[in-house]
C-alpha cells in the first residue's frame, strides 16, 4: 500500500506494468470459473446475511453491555469483512475471468484489505489462545 501513495495509482507502480496488453487482450488471457464464482457468491450472500440479524438482536436486547457479546460483535465484524473479501470480491472475478490487469486498482486494493483481515483473524485467534492458555495454566 505504500507503494500506492508513492507513486500516486496503481498503473504508475513500475512492478505492476499492464500497458503492454489492452484490456480485451487481458480479458482474453483470464480464464472464467462461472462454476466457482456463482457458489461462492450465493454462499457469501447466505452468511451475510445470517450475521445481519444475530448483530441486530444483540444491540437490540442491550446484550453488548457484556463483554462476551463486544467480543461477539468483533468477531463478527471481523468474519464478515473476511466474507466479503472472499466471497461477495473473489466469487465476481471468478466469473469474469479476472486478471490483475484488467481492474488493477480494484485488485490491488481489495487484496490490501483482504491482507489485513487475515491479519486481525489471526491476531484474534492469538488473543484467544493467549487467553485459553492462561486459564488452563491457572486453573491447574
Amino acid at each position: 500500500m505504500n507503494r500506492l501513495i508513492e507513486y500516486g495509482s496503481v498503473e504508475a507502480i513500475p512492478y505492476y506494468n499492464c500497458s503492454w496488453k489492452s484490456f480485451e487482450e487481458w480479458e482474453a488471457t483470464g480464464v472464467k470459473r462461472p462454476w466457482l464464482g456463482y457458489p461462492l457468491v450465493i454462499f457469501g450472500t447466505c452468511i451475510e446475511l445470517i450475521y445481519l440479524p444475530i448483530v441486530y438482536i444483540i444491540f437490540k436486547t442491550n446484550l453488548i453491555k457484556h463483554a462476551c457479546y463486544k467480543i461477539i460483535v468483533v468477531l463478527i465484524s471481523i468474519d464478515m469483512s473476511a466474507t466479503c473479501c472472499s466471497c461477495l470480491i473473489t466469487g465476481p472475478l471468478l466469473i469474469l475471468g479476472s486478471v490483475f490487469c484488467m481492474y488493477p486498482t480494484f485488485t490491488y486494493l481489495a487484496g490490501g484489505i483482504a491482507l489485513v483481515k487475515s491479519c486481525d483473524t489471526i491476531k484474534e485467534n492469538m488473543k484467544q489462545r493467549e487467553v485459553c492458555g492462561f486459564f488452563v495454566l491457572t486453573s491447574k
